[in-house]
Order: structure tokens, then C-alpha cells, then sequence
């Protein structure tokens, strides 16, 4: 393999991004969540142009009162399970 010369080399690195060079080798590049968020984008799957639907699941009362015990607060989240 021949050598590059350093001057050469630094030209190279500064005008071709290694993305492309990637691509151009057939590798597809997946976008990290980070970049998305920091450029705004949402992810794939979720550009429907739809709003999100809103959960349909019934929710819990609050489950933590001062006054129950340990036995009271585990009954009560069995019968919203079992029920």
C-alpha cells in the first residue's frame, strides 16, 4: 500500500467526511438519538403527522397513604390487577 503524505492526508480528512466515504462502501449509517434530539428531528416511526394517542390504560389512584400498611398497599394493587 503506497503512503499518503502528511499534507496530503490532512486535505483529505478535512474535505471528506467520513460519512460519506461510508456510504460510498455500501455501509448505512443509523442516526443516534443524541444527533436527533440536538437537531430537532423526531425519530423514524414517529413522523406520522399524527398526534400520539392518549393511553387508554385506567390509572391508579395514589397508592401511598400515611396510614396504610404494608399488607393494605399490596391488596390494593392486586385487586387493580386481578380486577
Amino acid at each position: 500500500m503506497g503512503w499518503i503524505p502528511k499534507t496530503e492526508l490532512e486535505r483529505l480528512k478535512r474535505e471528506v467526511a467520513v460519512e460519506r466515504l461510508a456510504e460510498a462502501r455500501g455501509v448505512k449509517l443509523e442516526r443516534h438519538a443524541a444527533e436527533l434530539l440536538r437537531a430537532d428531528l423526531p425519530p423514524e416511526g414517529l413522523t406520522t403527522g399524527k398526534p400520539p394517542k392518549l393511553s387508554m390504560v385506567p390509572k391508579l389512584p395514589g397508592l401511598l397513604d400515611a396510614s396504610d400498611d404494608d399488607q393494605a398497599l399490596l391488596r390494593r394493587v392486586v385487586d387493580y390487577y386481578l380486577s
